[in-house]
């Protein structure tokens, strides 16, 4: 194995980040792979999922740069460190990243841009696991991708480490949000001074007891226009819930 010399951070950097520009035209041994996980992605506005960039079967790894490409209006990234200024994408931990020359999201650009390296005593990565974790939140409806325009890999020597294909993009499909149902009662605004509405989510499916408990009541409308609860308990604005008997007149 490749051992790491005992030399400053920056001057490390310096030899990684030559390599990663192609500046150091050696090769490595090992091919690795890059891909994003998952392949597809969907959301709705104001809706967050995570996409990873993947790396597999690498030997030796201590340096990565990524740079990737979204559309900002469809999809947004979500700033993984608040207190720091700027938008980054969080580290995924298979590369620990001792030195970050760079770790940026740029909305304007719709670009996201990171580079990586790790520092003695941590010894270089092999096999596999996630680079970078991406957290998107859906913007607008509409289909897009998350694209690695480019990706480059090193070894502590500084030298390349070759990729077997291209990595494939991520497929991020926004659609509307479906509004949910609501049961609304105007007649309550007359006593709130508002329209009360109880949004209703997805039908399930009543127990036996509770199907034969609805067929035994029926929830009556006051004239007023506003309800009581179905155990039968009166609200401030009052009707009544009665067991197969018509509506009676409301108490003062």
């Amino acid at each position: 194995m490749l051992q790491l010399p005992v030399i400053t951070k920056k001057a490390l950097l310096a030899a990684l980040l030559a390599a990663l520009l192609g500046v150091a035209p050696a090769v490595a041994q090992g091919n690795g792979t890059v891909r994003l996980d998952p392949p597809s992605l969907a959301l709705q506005p104001g809706e967050r999922g995570e996409v990873q960039v993947w790396v597999d079967g690498v030997t030796d790894l201590a340096g990565a740069e990524v740079h990737l490409a979204y559309d900002p209006a469809l999809v947004k990234v979500v700033d993984a460190d608040p207190e720091t200024e700027g938008i980054q994408i969080a580290h995924g931990g298979f590369l620990p990243a001792d030195f970050v020359a760079v770790n940026r999201a740029v909305p304007e650009e719709g670009r996201i841009d990171y580079a990586a390296a790790l520092m003695p005593p941590h010894e270089p990565a092999r096999g596999s696991g996630p680079l970078v974790v991406i957290t998107l939140e859906g913007v607008s409806p509409g289909e897009t991708t998350l694209t690695i325009r480019e990706v480059l890999l090193a070894n502590p020597e500084g030298y390349p480490i070759p990729l077997a294909q291209d990595p494939g993009p991520a497929v991020v499909i926004v659609s509307a949000a479906s509004p949910r149902p609501a049961l609304c009662w105007p007649g309550v605004g007359m006593a709130l001074g508002a329209v009360v509405c109880i949004a209703v989510g997805p039908r399930r499916q009543a127990s036996p007891r509770l199907q034969r408990r609805r067929r035994d009541l029926r929830l009556l409308k006051a004239p007023s226009g506003s309800v009581t609860s179905v155990s039968g308990r009166k609200l401030p604005f009052s009707a009544e819930v009665r067991r197969h008997r018509p509506p009676q007149s409301i108490r003062a």
